[in-house]
């Protein structure tokens, strides 16, 4: 009888690897990933959080290999690219019974960012209608309101 055991050749998207949590527990895995969110250290070591864009999942690792990412995504800001290689747990009995991947190999394949947003033309223009219908409504309560008080 042939048994085969799943190994990732080509990195998995975390939401294959979640949908197919069963399959890949306790095996070695591959993903492609952005750091987000903020290194939370422990004295055993430190999670990181990673998304693929389909999913997120928590990265538990030593404190100097998380000291190599420079940039976490947030808001207006493309955290460090990582490619992760480590053991994946659907319910790992270390952390709280919570999926995770524990550590082997990491590397950079791009540095993180800042990312430019800029405001739409539709969007600025509203705004500034905005204000002008704000200020002019402004500017006839307070004449009514003077009006009523030069009367009285």
């Amino acid at each position: 009888m042939l048994f085969t055991v799943p190994v990732a050749a080509s990195p998995l998207r975390l939401n294959d690897l979640v949908e197919n949590a069963a399959d890949w527990n306790n095996q070695s895995v591959v993903i492609s990933a952005e750091a987000i969110g903020e290194p939370l250290e422990r004295a055993e070591g430190t999670w990181i959080n990673v998304s693929d864009g389909s999913n997120a999942i928590g990265i538990w690792m030593s404190a100097e290999e998380a000291r190599r990412i420079k940039v976490f995504g947030q808001y207006e800001t493309l955290g460090d690219q990582l490619l992760l290689t480590g053991k994946f747990q659907r319910a790992c009995p270390e952390h709280g019974g919570e999926a995770d991947i524990h550590l082997s190999s990491m590397s950079i394949t791009s540095p993180g960012e800042r990312i430019k947003t800029p405001v739409s033309t539709t969007k600025g223009l509203t705004a500034m209608g905005m204000f002008i219908l704000a200020a002019v409504l402004s500017v006839y309560y307070l004449s009514l309101r003077f009006r009523k008080r030069t009367q009285a």
